[in-house]
């Protein structure tokens, strides 16, 4: 897509915060396709673009700053510390979280809603988005993922090659992280996006992701 001309004074009317660049891709990817009247307005290194329509201009980026080089959902609370996150903030700004949930963890949904609310402190307005299906069955993006594989049989090769691996050497290999680590470097674009040949992230098509565009029509219709 082509990149749209910036301005030079920029308002965001949303922030999307997300935990790493991986997730920061993701989103940007399936914005571009879901809502056609977006466009690439800037792309910040790998884990911030500024995305724009006729009326409304959105910036998603994951919680690394200048002062803390690495991301994670709890650096959060730094990031919103940061003078340059506040110059990003105008009256019409409204920061949008979107976070794994970690349902299979003690810091979960609950856990980080509670931290969230007291980081921010009524200092500017904001929802969450727990990633994939917002609620309490819900573990991380890399749950969401594997029900956007293209190539369905990658999954079944993959078992095979744990299976292989722990009869040899009685290796844990984890199925979750580990395989959507390989299908994404091998099923990807140039840009380390996710390329339509491979990944099923149109909502119109796959159930999986209704959830997700549910909650984002709100902000981006």
């Amino acid at each position: 897509m082509n990149l749209i001309e910036e301005k030079t004074t920029m308002m965001f009317n949303y922030i999307f915060i997300l935990e790493a660049k991986n997730d920061v891709v993701f989103l940007k990817d399936f914005i571009l396709e879901n809502y056609k009247n977006y466009g690439i307005l800037k792309a910040k290194a790998e884990d911030e673009f500024w995305l724009k329509n006729n009326d409304k201009i959105i910036n998603i980026r994951s919680t690394k700053s200048d002062e803390s080089k690495s991301g994670g959902w709890n650096n959060f609370e730094n990031l919103v510390k940061t003078a340059n996150f506040h110059k990003m903030l105008s009256p019409i700004t409204k920061v949008i979280v979107v976070f794994d949930a970690d349902e299979d963890k003690i810091q979960n949904i609950n856990h980080k809603k509670n931290e969230i609310t007291k980081w921010i402190d009524n200092k500017f307005e904001f929802d969450t988005f727990f990633i994939p299906f917002n609620d309490n069955k819900s573990i991380d993006l890399e749950q969401l993922l594997e029900l956007c594989f293209s190539k369905k049989e990658f999954v079944e090769c993959y078992n095979n090659l744990k299976k292989c691996v722990l009869e040899k050497d009685n290796l844990q290999i984890s199925k979750n992280k580990g395989m959507i680590v390989t299908y994404r470097e091998n099923y990807t674009n140039n840009n380390q996006g996710y390329s339509l040949d491979y990944w099923k992230i149109n909502a119109g098509t796959n159930t999986a992701l209704k959830t997700l565009k549910n909650f984002l029509d709100q902000y981006l219709n």
